[in-house]
């Protein structure tokens, strides 16, 4: 498997603001939110519905993880963020734009290498292209239409894989993918999850995932005298509940762990808020030993850990992998494009509405997070 992290802010950084004219118009920046400008959204503190069946579920259940409430308002099935079709994600009228969005430059140069690696392997086997959360499909475009300046490429090209939960994600990217698609003859197909995607050596599989993994749910642990403890979410006004967590100062801090300064916030009314578990959990204890790295960092130490991401990982790392027990040939390529370091973070949870960051209990499913 060849895996590239590609950090979008080097690339970002070397680009001109596109022309008036430009084919994609906008600078990288989040809409600033205003209540004069139509379609956009202003900050409320009123109960959505999905705050309401988070505070039933804690109710019921009592606190709940950072995964469980990041995956309820990102994909709850009618009123998370990504599957409301009443909320304008991406572009200049969204709530954040992508490297894509700004210019065909970005997306053409994945396309080239991805042909690259086609023909590194011998480019005898037909190609397959998968994409892990496309957004509006315009990714794909700008690959595809590369891959279609080539006749032998163009040719060697029979399905498209889409992994998309959003149904109105998915209607976005069937008009911008649709035609090109059924011109060439190219299988399209959406897929709630990668695992629906069969292993096939007789293809040779390119896998793109842009800014996809930064999105996924993850465990909040805290390293305490005892061992890793997981922050837990509960009500804000909750008398009966337990303590509010805190990170210790009484060790110092190492230097693979991220400490994010906090941005300037909208402060607005929330009904959560944090709290540490009283006791060492089966997940906390597992996933605090799922990095040898983990285990130098000092008391008071938070990390945001995904499980959702290692499995996704380890499949993306499958589908690549050809069955011969030599290990001489790649059954296909994937490229990851994201941004960070290489360290651990443990306070990297943002949600944006649209341009600046907000507390992050604050706005369930009203607001991208990541």
């Amino acid at each position: 498997m060849q895996c590239t992290a590609v950090c979008r802010h080097r690339f970002l950084a070397s680009l001109r603001p596109a022309p008036a004219t430009g084919r994609r118009r906008g600078t990288y920046s989040l809409v600033v939110p205003t209540r004069e400008r139509k379609g956009l959204r202003t900050l409320t503190t009123s109960e959505t519905k999905v705050q309401k069946i988070l505070v039933d579920t804690i109710k019921a259940t009592g606190p709940i993880s950072f995964a469980t409430y990041m995956q309820m308002c990102l994909s709850h099935p009618t009123a998370g963020y990504y599957m409301n079709p009443s909320n304008s994600v991406l572009g200049a009228r969204g709530d954040f734009t992508t490297s894509p969005e700004i210019s065909q430059v970005f997306g053409e140069l994945v396309g080239v290498w991805l042909l690259s690696q086609w023909m590194a392997a011998g480019n005898a086997r037909k190609i397959r292209l998968v994409e892990l959360g496309p957004g509006r499909g315009t990714l794909m475009q700008d690959i595809l239409r590369v891959i279609s300046q080539f006749p032998a490429a163009r040719t060697a090209v029979s399905e498209v894989h889409l992994v998309e939960t959003s149904l109105a994600m998915q209607a976005q990217q069937k008009d911008k993918l649709g035609t090109s698609c059924e011109a060439n003859n190219w299988a399209l197909s959406w897929h709630a999850s990668i695992d629906d995607i069969p292993h096939d050596t007789t293809k040779f599989t390119l896998i793109i995932a842009h800014e996809f993994f930064d999105a996924l749910p993850f465990h909040l642990l805290q390293k305490t005298t005892d061992g890793w403890k997981e922050i837990m979410i509960t009500l804000a006004h909750d008398p009966s509940g337990p303590t509010t967590a805190t990170v210790s100062r009484t060790a110092p801090l190492s230097s693979s762990l991220d400490r994010i300064a906090a941005a300037p916030a909208i402060h607005t009314q929330t009904h959560f808020r944090e709290v540490i578990s009283r006791s060492l959990t089966a997940s906390s204890t597992v996933l605090g030993a799922s990095a040898a790295r983990f285990k130098s960092l000092p008391v008071g130490s938070r990390i945001e850990v995904s499980p959702a991401a290692f499995k996704i990982a380890r499949k993306v790392g499958e589908l690549v992998h050809a069955d011969d027990e030599a290990g001489s040939s790649s059954a296909g390529s994937a490229l990851i494009v994201d941004y960070g370091g290489d360290k651990a973070y443990g306070s990297s949870f943002r949600v944006r509405f649209p341009s600046s960051c907000v507390h992050c209990l604050s706005c369930a499913a009203t607001s991208p997070a990541s």
